[in-house]
């Protein structure tokens, strides 16, 4: 009698789960206006949490990221200087 119990719940298990899936693959539809929004937000927390998993997983990735973000905020964008002067001499 229980193999019978166990093999019910087994297929109640599986279809339960056809069902679930089914359910979920199904593609939402999204008005323009909610795309925009969603474009717009951006996967923030999605995206902070991949950025801290992968400082994690590859420590030397870490400086390589900030110096992107130093690049986006334009930290190196600024006008060089004309350095010690040795080119000053060689143009008189």
């Amino acid at each position: 009698m229980s193999d019978w119990i166990g093999l019910g719940f087994l297929i109640l298990l599986i279809v339960a789960a056809w069902i679930g899936l089914r359910i979920l693959s199904k593609p939402r539809k999204l008005t323009a206006q909610e795309f925009e929004r969603r474009v717009n937000e951006g996967g923030g927390l999605v995206n902070a949490g991949m950025l801290e998993l992968d400082k994690f997983l590859n420590p030397q990735a870490a400086k390589s990221i900030e110096v992107i973000q130093e690049l986006k905020s334009g930290k190196y964008n600024k006008k060089q200087n004309e350095g010690d002067g040795d080119d000053k001499n060689s143009e008189q």
